[in-house]
């Protein structure tokens, strides 16, 4: 069904078992406080080139509630508000395609919640200033989630300010970013479940709590990936904590560059449950580059090095650095292997300098074929370590940050 003119939703449409309904046209929908649209178990709704803006119920769901199939192409919810899930809040499977997500309002979910055993996709899409009372400013996932090239900004809520994920859940993704963190969010994404980063650029999440960009407390893999400039009192980029003595969480580092120039918190890195690190890069200006746990507080912690590493602080002990287990022959610390430069435009060049031993210093991995913008690794006589393998001649790479508004 084709809209052509802008209309008020008074009271909720219910798309009823079996049914399959699509909804398209470059109008808008706005709601009094009615929420827009209800998926029973078994129906179908399909949303292209539409706005949903003004639902405010209580309840799970605020524009849509769903425990069907539904798909959202190019649509933007703006400002919508529920108990849980302010835009939606889903029980089934949801696909989200080129879709925007802006100022929406729940307790958990600021834009969107998803069940235990519901699934979302969610491609080429952004989540901005979103906000949770209480957690997942943006996202509060039970579910599993796969989510490629989106973009969360501005988000907030006191725990995990973009992203929570709960146990048992399970989040994949791919070439996002996440920025601009407020300073009451901590920190923008909190991991009980299991998650994957790959390809993605976490920067300039400035909180006055106690962990700045990622909180693990679950299965946590992290590659290709950059932590620019993020800062907190304790953690800057990465905290990695016990839950209980007989469960150890565990973070997986491979290829992955922190970079703090004005972050004041004790570590750039806190570990405090298994962490394994392997051809990746800390240069950081906080009170340690890395922290790791004295095993009192927290039980027999683990940072383990795997080779090819490049930190910029010593190998000191278990109370004040980065204290690797089995240090590798191929790590180096005591280093300043990055530099960074900002034009007007706001493209960030990000390179290692010409006397790093992160260029050509890392062993390759037959799993980890190219970098974080698509280069293939290797380029050199051997792999770079951190997140960008450097091109023949090349001594930068360009990292864009696009700009983002609200629609």
């Amino acid at each position: 069904m084709a809209c052509e003119t802008d209309f008020a939703v008074n009271s909720p449409i219910t798309v009823a078992d079996g049914i399959s309904l699509t909804l398209s046209g470059s109008i808008q929908l706005t709601s009094s406080g009615n929420r827009f649209f209800v998926v029973e178990p078994g129906a179908t709704l399909t949303l292209r080139d539409l706005t949903l803006t003004g639902a405010d119920v209580s309840g799970d769901g605020g524009a849509i509630s769903s425990a069907g199939r539904l798909t959202l192409d190019n649509v933007r919810l703006i400002d919508n508000s529920a108990t849980q899930g302010g835009a939606v809040a889903a029980t089934g499977t949801v696909r989200i395609d080129d879709s925007h997500f802006v100022g929406n309002q729940a307790a958990r979910g600021g834009a969107i919640s998803i069940g235990a055993g519901a699934t979302l996709t969610a491609t080429t899409s952004t989540f901005v200033q979103n906000a949770a009372s209480v957690e997942g400013g943006a996202l509060y996932l039970a579910g599993s989630a796969t989510l490629t090239d989106t973009t969360w900004s501005a988000n907030d809520a006191p725990n995990a300010g973009a992203i929570r994920v709960l146990p048992k859940a399970r989040a994949q993704m791919d070439e996002c970013l996440m920025r601009d963190g407020s300073s009451n969010s901590a920190p923008a994404l909190h991991n009980s479940g299991e998650t994957d980063l790959n390809r993605c650029i976490i920067t300039n999440m400035n909180t006055t709590a106690d962990y700045g960009a990622v909180d693990n407390d679950g299965l946590l893999r992290i590659t290709n990936t950059i932590f620019l400039d993020n800062k907190s009192v304790d953690a800057n980029s990465l905290h990695n904590h016990t839950v209980t003595t007989l469960n150890l969480s565990r973070v997986e580092l491979t290829f992955v560059t922190f970079l703090g120039r004005a972050g004041n918190g004790l570590g750039e890195v806190i570990n405090n449950g298994n962490l394994t690190m392997r051809n990746s890069v800390i240069n950081s200006v906080a009170r340690y580059t890395c922290y790791q746990g004295d095993g009192v507080a927290d039980p027999m912690p683990a940072f383990v090095s795997l080779g090819g590493n490049v930190l910029s602080d010593d190998n000191v002990n278990a109370a004040l650095g980065c204290f690797f287990k089995n240090e590798a022959s191929t790590d180096h610390f005591k280093g300043a292997p990055l530099n960074v430069v900002e034009d007007t435009m706001g493209t960030l060049l990000v390179f290692p300098t010409a006397d790093s031993p992160a260029i050509d210093g890392a062993a390759c991995i037959a799993t980890v074929t190219v970098d974080l913008r698509g280069v293939q690794r290797k380029q050199g006589n051997g792999c770079d370590s951190g997140a960008v393998e450097t091109r023949p001649a090349e001594t930068f790479f360009r990292m864009y940050l696009p700009t983002v508004t609200r629609r």
